[in-house]
């Protein structure tokens, strides 16, 4: 046997082999690198659609919402508007029942001074031993009003928040006692003291001059709703 011609083909054989092995190597590598591109390609393409599809959905979405916020900021408006009216309605009878009764106190002092001494025991002066027709009207229509008012209330607080739902609640346990004692601070003995607790007459007093301040906070608050600061 031909030992160097064997090596010498032995030799071109493991140089052919190799060559192929590299070729092979590099076509696979080739073919990876294609399909990775490939593969990158359509994964952006895929992102980039997917991304155009939520934004087209998150603008639909906000759309939406602004929509609703729009409906809801103008049923608000409306609710403060209307709420608004039935305050000021009750702090203006309020203020009217309280100048019947400084017309009252008037009254008092000068039947005191100078009528009562002629008057028997038994005989009660209207308007001063009991409520005039005028105080009573006074009281009628501040009841109907805190009702009429508590009762949209009741109905629409959904719309406002905690802070000023406690205002209002405020507010409408002070109205409602006003009306409520107004005989307890109103009727007195012939030496014009009260027949009552003289505290139910402090509070009365306390109670006009927190409404005001009540009204003042609530105001502030339904212009920070409606964005009129």
């Amino acid at each position: 046997m031909n030992w160097l011609s064997l090596l010498e083909k032995l030799g071109t054989t493991g140089i052919i082999t190799v060559v192929l092995a590299w070729l092979a190597r590099s076509l696979i590598r080739s073919f990876l690198a294609k399909d990775l591109e490939n593969y990158k390609s359509n994964l952006k393409a895929q992102s980039d659609t997917a991304i155009e599809q939520l934004k087209s959905s998150l603008q639909i979405e906000a759309h939406k919402k602004s929509i609703e916020f729009s409906s809801l900021h103008e049923k608000r408006a409306s609710m403060i508007a209307d709420l608004y009216v039935h305050l000021y309605d009750i702090w203006g009878l309020l203020q009217r029942l309280h100048f019947a009764y400084q017309h009252r106190e008037i009254k008092e002092d000068i039947d005191r001074k100078y009528l009562r001494k002629n008057r028997k025991e038994w005989q009660l002066e209207p308007g001063i031993d009991t409520l005039s027709p005028e105080e009573e009207e006074r009281i009628k229509e501040l009841r109907e009003e805190t009702t009429k008012f508590y009762e949209f209330y009741k109905r629409n607080r959904i719309y406002f928040s905690p802070n000023i739902c406690e205002l209002i609640d405020r507010f409408a346990t002070v109205t409602s006692y006003l009306p409520l004692n107004y005989h307890n601070v109103a009727l007195k003995d012939k030496d014009g003291n009260l027949l009552v607790n003289p505290i139910v007459k402090k509070t009365w007093d306390k109670a006009f001059e927190t409404i005001p301040q009540l009204l003042d906070i609530i105001e502030v608050q339904f212009r920070k709703i409606l964005g009129v600061e």
